[in-house]
């Protein structure tokens, strides 16, 4: 099949595929205008959705590693190079850049995907496949899908070699999916605080996603659901912009689990097992003897306690006092033995609290400040479905230790975190103790503070190898 370009795109020969595109485009340096212009390559693939930026160096040629990379699947881009980055988004107006940017590549690359979908399968459902995707739904959405070739034996009618999954609603998305104007839309895709700082630095990383149910709505979903974790990692959709926040004091975690003290005395013990008798006959299906057989075994068990001439007249008065309220057999000078015993419970969840304080220190750091802690407030709200019968779960919240502005690994020497909620926000305007503004109206300094639950607890099997090279969860 002949590959059908679009203006400004050529395939990138380097990959030796008929499926991945490079174009390069000229970026103004941190956005200002007159402050100069550097060409930056795209390269994408019309197969996946996803897309890498790369620096070009002075022969015009791309550096080995990008410096940021789009991910179609969660509509999520991650930068790999913090200070190229900054070379051309890190002003409000160089965020603005990179908003346009974003999109024109989205754009760009669902264009080559419909122009190269031909009559074959694999171009048609690759095209399908990206529509579909978080990163390109709403500009897919307004485009026209190429008919789906039915593949062998298949009934023309009837979609032919569709997935026979497409379409099948298993997550409640209808009622629980965020729509756009539930979303914390910014034009600056990446909120920071400082806003302006030099060099790598380590911060914490927040992004706002999609709780993915594990039940589809108004159904049990089976005998089995799957861990939270592993299906919010699945489907991970953004519902804000990416949040950078310094590292503050008090970073720590704690570890608990659930243990508790448990009683079984002797009399529990005896009755215990002429019930589980008459539960083990009944699961063979006799369930008429095992009634039966409950009521003889009972009645033998008590009798075989009231005649014995030790323990007789001690369970007399153990039940005499169970039905006045007094403890008739502690004033005999002997209790029945507890069998006490710390039996585990289970797992208990994790909480993660951070307190900042924000001191803008110009008015593009107080708007940002403003964006930041509006996008907290927005996506940790309960949403109102159509009509007000039901309520949408909030957003919940990917957070990340990031070491040397590297968000390709996890922190050495921190430890990691589960998808969390946000169970606590709290913001103090007047932290120093009186009400100050700067002319245009902003709190010469905010404190805020922050509680993220954990939504799952952790499990043996997510620690790795105690020499890894990092401080697992």
């Amino acid at each position: 099949m002949s590959v059908v370009l679009r203006s400004g795109w050529e395939l990138d020969n380097s990959n030796n595929s008929s499926v991945i595109f490079k174009a390069k485009i000229p970026q103004t340096l941190y956005g200002v205008p007159g402050g100069g212009t550097k060409q930056v390559e795209i390269v994408n693939n019309i197969s996946t959705g996803n897309f890498d930026y790369y620096k070009l160096n002075l022969l015009g040629q791309r550096e080995s590693q990008p410096f940021l990379s789009y991910n179609a699947s969660n509509d999520i881009p991650t930068i790999k190079n913090l200070s190229v980055y900054e070379e051309f988004y890190d002003t409000q107006n160089g965020q603005k850049q990179f908003s346009t940017a974003i999109k024109s590549s989205k754009e760009a690359t669902l264009d080559l995907a419909q122009l190269n979908a031909g009559t074959d399968p694999v171009s048609v459902r690759n095209y399908n496949t990206i529509k579909a995707k978080p990163g390109y739904a709403s500009l897919g959405n307004a485009a026209t899908a190429p008919p789906l070739a039915p593949g062998p034996g298949a009934d023309p009618g009837s979609g032919g070699g569709a997935d026979p999954q497409a379409g099948t609603d298993i997550s409640g998305a209808t009622l629980t999916s965020f729509s756009e104007n539930e979303k914390a839309n910014t034009l600056e895709g990446i909120l920071r605080y400082p806003k302006k700082h030099t060099g790598d630095y380590d911060y914490l990383m927040i992004q706002p996603i999609e709780y993915v149910p594990g039940f589809g709505v108004g159904a049990i979903g089976g005998l089995t659901v799957e861990r939270a974790s592993s299906r919010i990692s699945r489907q991970k959709t953004s519902t804000g912009p990416r949040i950078y926040l310094p590292m503050t004091s008090g970073i720590s975690e704690t570890n608990s689990v659930g243990w508790g003290e448990d009683r079984l005395n002797p009399i529990q013990l005896a009755f215990g097992q002429a019930a589980n008798n008459a539960i083990t006959t009944a699961r063979t299906g006799q369930a008429i003897d095992a009634i039966k057989n409950l009521f003889t075994d009972l009645g033998t068990t008590a009798n075989l306690i009231a005649d014995d001439p030790r323990l007789g007249p001690a369970v007399a008065s153990y039940f005499a006092g169970q039905a006045v309220g007094a403890n008739f057999l502690g004033r005999s000078g002997i209790v029945l033995n507890p069998n006490l015993e710390l039996l585990f419970q289970g797992p208990k969840l994790r909480s993660f609290r951070y307190n900042f304080k924000f001191t803008p220190r110009d008015a593009d750091e107080a708007k940002e400040i403003r964006r930041i802690i509006k996008t907290f407030k927005k996506t940790m709200a309960v949403r109102q479905t159509p009509g007000s019968l039901f309520l949408g779960v909030p957003s919940i919240y990917e957070l990340r230790y990031i070491y040397n502005s590297d968000e390709t690994g996890d922190h050495p020497f921190l430890n990691k975190i589960k998808p969390c909620a946000l169970t606590g926000f709290n913001v103090n305007y007047t932290p120093d103790g009186s009400y100050m503004t700067y002319q245009d109206g902003s709190m010469t300094s905010y404190t805020v503070d922050m509680q993220f639950d954990e939504i799952e607890p952790i499990y043996n099997e997510d620690i790795d190898d105690v020499d890894g090279t990092t401080m697992g969860y």
